[in-house]
């Protein structure tokens, strides 16, 4: 489980959503990216988080994993 705050790596290939207005953009990761947890969704399988891109993307947080294990 994560803690609002907690570094996480968003591997390749992960498809993220936000919403812009009243329509929703979505994303795919072409490379592995570091973000900041911030909260799950309560109403899905979903996760908060803030990416480097300045945005708050949901992705699947059985996606995410910790971001300590990546950083060199």
């Amino acid at each position: 489980m994560f803690s609002e705050g907690d570094l996480v790596h968003v591997p390749q290939g992960v498809t993220m959503i936000r919403q812009v207005g009243s329509n929703l953009r979505y994303t795919t990761t072409t490379k592995p990216q570091m973000a900041v947890f911030l909260k799950y969704i309560s109403w899905g399988s979903d996760a908060e988080i803030a990416m480097t891109d300045g945005y708050i993307w949901h992705v699947p947080h059985k996606e995410l994993r910790f971001g300590e294990n990546y950083v060199s």
